[in-house]
């Protein structure tokens, strides 16, 4: 048995490499444009979504080596040109003083030093105030795109949508100067990586690079990819879960998000003091066996009730329980067709998601568990790492007009999302006054960041829904606790208001 460190398994903050999940279609789309000559790529999607990890993991498949630089708010174009050229410096100096590469020329390799001496000499005759380097004449685009040419090197710059605009359009320029170099250097290539508006950012500055940069989406993940980080996860750790409700449960808390996924399993472990992969022998199960959840649990009299009742009936509808035998099947607490679609279809659909998806409980021959215990603490010890931004959030989107009435009728919604006739609607059910279009400009600003981003809005369903689970159970919990406060409320009583909020969210994960 191989033996694993914790923090090499799950990795909420760096790429990961042990639980690293196929997503095939979006792989496909990668590889295909990390192959094509010429081609350059715009990686975008929310943040936590896995953009970093999929990329990582493919380019370490294509490429021999690649240098990464993170661009952070207040980098200009020129610190992104001297950073990408000092991380080249070990292809050429290496290659003057020992001859270790020998496909770098001689010659460019001594342009490079020469380059970076004049950079040298530039700091050292700068003023003590101002250290700033500058680029020299030598060091230009189209010198750049050599020296990274003829070292195979890809180029991978991380959070584009961080910088100002004249230095986007700069960087724009500059992935067409290795577009147009690719016929000497088939493999030159630019990444850009960003959130989600990064791919319009980097072609509107010039339409000719339209049909020449692959723009690729990685969307959130779903329920099977989750579950299979948290697979992965635990059994490199030889950690078993033989509740499955224990897996559903961190999955709905993910909102798609790998990032969040690593953050619960690690604070999992953090509980259970395990550190590494448990060698330990104790009572296990076959590998071969899979633990299926109690006969007596509500999801499988449900699932056992609703296929019964299909199979008799011949109804494709699952919810259709206009026909069923109270006295002979009985599910558990259904009075009414509504009152089951309403109250308790979230709980059916995921039981026919689980049944759909055959995922299987996790073995171990450690005899160690994952319980309910360990997963309360996570998502405590995780709202408390996230408490002053939770907050934060709410208090940045309390002060656009209209906001907290739109918020309450969000919570009050779907929690996978809804429309805004859904949300007008639900908005006149809590006697709140806001027009359609009143509506939909204060939805625009809620998923900025500079709002709280407490809001996400989903383009393909043009659904609106809530940027992280945990902030809609804060909703939930906010608003019960200002419906017993009547009235207006003044900014003090709100930030009471969200700390009661706040502990009431934890109260629901304590024991």
């Amino acid at each position: 048995m191989d033996i694993h460190q914790v923090s090499d398994i799950f990795t909420p903050t760096t790429p990961a490499r042990l639980t690293f999940v196929e997503r095939e279609e979006i792989n496909k789309r990668i590889v295909r444009g990390l192959s094509t000559p010429g081609n350059q790529l715009v990686v975008y999607g929310h943040s936590g979504c896995g953009k970093t990890t999929l990329l990582e993991n493919k380019l370490h498949q294509v490429y021999e080596n690649h240098i990464r630089t993170n661009c952070m708010k207040g980098m200009t174009y020129e610190g992104i040109i001297l950073d990408a050229f000092d991380q080249l410096a070990p292809y050429y100096i290496t290659n003057i003083e020992t001859l270790d590469r020998e496909n770098i020329s001689t010659s460019l390799s001594s342009e490079y030093i020469s380059i970076k001496a004049q950079i040298s000499t530039e700091i050292e005759t700068s003023t003590t105030r101002n250290k700033s380097r500058v680029l020299p004449p030598q060091l230009t685009a189209q010198n750049l795109a050599r020296f990274m040419g003829e070292s195979g090197s890809c180029w991978v710059l991380e959070d584009f949508h961080k910088l100002k605009k004249k230095d986007k359009e700069k960087l724009a320029q500059l992935m067409k100067v290795f577009m147009d170099m690719s016929d000497t250097y088939k493999d030159i290539k630019i990444i850009y990586i960003g959130a989600v508006k990064t791919a319009r950012e980097v072609v509107q500055f010039d339409r000719e690079m339209r049909r020449r940069v692959s723009e690729i989406h990685v969307p959130l993940m779903t329920e099977d990819e989750i579950i299979k980080i948290i697979h992965k996860g635990f059994s490199l750790l030889n950690i078993g879960i033989d509740d499955k409700q224990i897996i559903w449960d961190i999955y709905n808390q993910c909102s798609g998000l790998p990032a969040i996924c690593h953050k619960l399993c690690l604070l999992i472990c953090e509980d259970m003091d395990i550190k590494q992969t448990s060698t330990e022998v104790g009572n296990s199960n076959d590998p071969d066996d899979y633990i299926e959840i109690d006969d007596s649990s509500e999801y499988i009299k449900e699932s056992k009730y609703t296929a019964m009742h299909m199979e008799e009936s011949g109804s494709s509808d699952p919810y259709d329980y206009s026909e069923r035998d109270e006295e002979d099947l009985k599910p558990p607490i259904i009075k009414s067709k509504k009152q089951f679609q309403n109250k308790n279809r979230k709980k059916m659909d995921n039981c026919l998601k689980e049944d759909a998806f055959q995922f299987n409980a996790i073995n171990t021959t450690s005899g160690l568990y994952v319980e309910n215990e360990n997963l309360q603490y996570a998502f405590l010890e995780y709202l408390e790492d996230e408490s002053d931004t939770i907050k934060c959030a709410f208090e940045q989107a309390f002060k656009e007009k209209h906001s907290e009435d739109i918020i309450e009728a969000l919570s009050e919604c779907d929690e996978k999302g809804a429309s805004t006739n859904e949300i007008l609607s639900t908005l006149i059910d809590i006697n709140a006054s806001c027009t359609k279009k009143v509506l939909n400009k204060t939805l625009k600003k809620l998923v900025k960041n500079k709002h709280g981003a407490v809001i996400r809005h989903y383009k393909d369903s043009d659904k609106y829904c809530f940027s992280e689970p945990f902030y809609r159970t804060f909703a939930l919990s906010y608003f019960e606790k200002k419906i017993k406060d009547s009235g207006e409320i003044t900014l003090t009583e709100r930030m009471r208001l969200l700390n009661k909020a706040f502990g009431a969210v934890q109260e629901k994960f304590t024991i």
